[in-house]
């Protein structure tokens, strides 16, 4: 008999994906939960699961999405993107209910606050997927390739 040992977690949430499709597993209430994505930019935030609305998500959606053409301009270098999109990761600007500086993107505390940030890119055209992981605060710390792996 296998003896299955209990622990809590903290919550995460990781993406997995091939070319054709992507998908996010979260661990939420002590349960592992799966979701398929569709097409273009995901954020997700440790404070809500993806399919639930929370401020900070929507801003960090909103700033993400005003990247989309300075990014696309840049196709060519994905390399450059990361110092593009670590500047959206650096946001410290507090929440609009009530200034909330735990609502930022980057959220330093004595208790808990941002502990690492990751990028993960998928190049058709490259058929490519490139990985870049920031361990601490962005705002602190530099983006490394983590992992770049070919799809062929």
């Amino acid at each position: 008999m296998v003896e299955r040992e209990e622990r809590d977690y903290q919550p995460f949430t990781l993406v997995f994906a091939d070319p054709t499709e992507a998908w996010t597993a979260v661990n939420r209430h002590g349960s592992i939960e799966t979701l398929r994505l569709g097409n273009g930019l995901h954020v997700f935030s440790s404070a809500a699961a993806h399919d639930e609305r929370s401020e900070k998500k929507e801003r960090a959606y909103a700033l993400f999405s005003t990247l989309v053409p300075e990014l696309t301009d840049k196709a060519k270098d994905v390399w450059s993107w990361t110092s593009i999109l670590a500047t959206t990761l650096s946001d410290h600007t507090p929440g609009d209910m009530g200034g909330d500086r735990r609502e930022a993107i980057c959220v330093h505390g004595h208790v808990s606050g941002t502990v690492s940030s990751s990028i993960l890119i998928y190049s058709p055209r490259e058929r490519r997927f490139q990985t870049f992981f920031c361990s601490g605060p962005p705002c602190q710390n530099s983006f490394d390739r983590f992992i770049s792996l070919d799809t062929e």
